[in-house]
């Protein structure tokens, strides 16, 4: 079997120091019907992998955070080879997340002719593309909203789209849950103070909360509950009220 030694290059850690310190990165590799994880320490900035020449694989960046509760509560960074990578060299983007998601969910199913279809030919780089134009436009729309949502690729409906990537419709498009912003302050059930710190899993999301004053809540599913970090404790918000249960 043909290999490849790439080098995958992880995102910076916020500084910020609102954000907790991390602790180590987990970093899973996903090829086609198998899955492997390590760790790498939290001062590694990158990560060298030997992998199977040309053959679809998901390489997921996971930051590992300092809080019992949720130690994995961000999103990770995640690139695919051999799409994300020129001259040996990746970056594991957080936009990439939604993208990583669905070729995994594709990658660990069971063999079938609609799967190595869906492998062979389907445009993983576009779709890429497009997830992360989604970002680009949410923050830079954001203010001429006038319901002020804030859909990332970080609201994609994984299973749908999988489903589509698998069984292509005639016209391919990516499905959003819907969005909704709030002011901490009008979250129900919740009392706020002015010096709290409200971190959204997404990490991409969290500049403009905090230029905004204002968190993105996920209202689709109906059952859907947005995680946050508040002060470093994990709470839930549906439908703009803080879950209590």
């Amino acid at each position: 079997m043909r290999t490849d030694n790439v080098t995958v290059n992880f995102e910076d850690w916020p500084s910020s120091p609102e954000y907790p310190s991390l602790l180590y990165w987990k970093i899973t590799v996903i090829e086609n019907g198998k899955s492997s994880t390590f760790t790498k320490l939290k001062t590694d900035t990158s990560v060298n992998l030997t992998l199977p020449k040309d053959n679809l694989t998901v390489i997921k960046v996971q930051p590992v955070i300092d809080n019992t509760e949720a130690p994995e509560f961000f999103c990770n960074g995640g690139l695919l080879y051999p799409f994300d990578f020129k001259d040996n060299q990746g970056y594991a983007r957080w936009c990439n997340y939604a993208v990583c998601e669905a070729a995994s969910k594709i990658l660990l199913i069971n063999d079938s002719y609609e799967k190595r279809i869906a492998l062979r030919y389907f445009n993983w780089k576009k779709l890429e593309e497009t997830l992360c134009q989604k970002d680009t436009e949410a923050f830079s729309k954001y203010d001429t909203l006038a319901t002020k949502k804030c859909t990332t690729s970080f609201n994609t409906d994984i299973e749908t789209l999988t489903d589509r990537i698998i069984n292509p419709p005639s016209r391919f498009t990516v499905p959003y849950f819907d969005t909704s912003s709030i002011m901490p302050s009008k979250i129900k059930n919740m009392v706020v103070n002015e010096h709290i710190t409200i971190l959204h899993s997404y990490i991409p999301l969290n500049d403009l909360c905090k230029e905004k004053g204002c968190i993105t809540v996920q209202v689709k599913p109906d059952n859907y509950k947005t995680a946050f970090l508040a002060d470093g404790q994990l709470i839930y918000i549906r439908n703009k009220a803080l879950v209590l249960d």
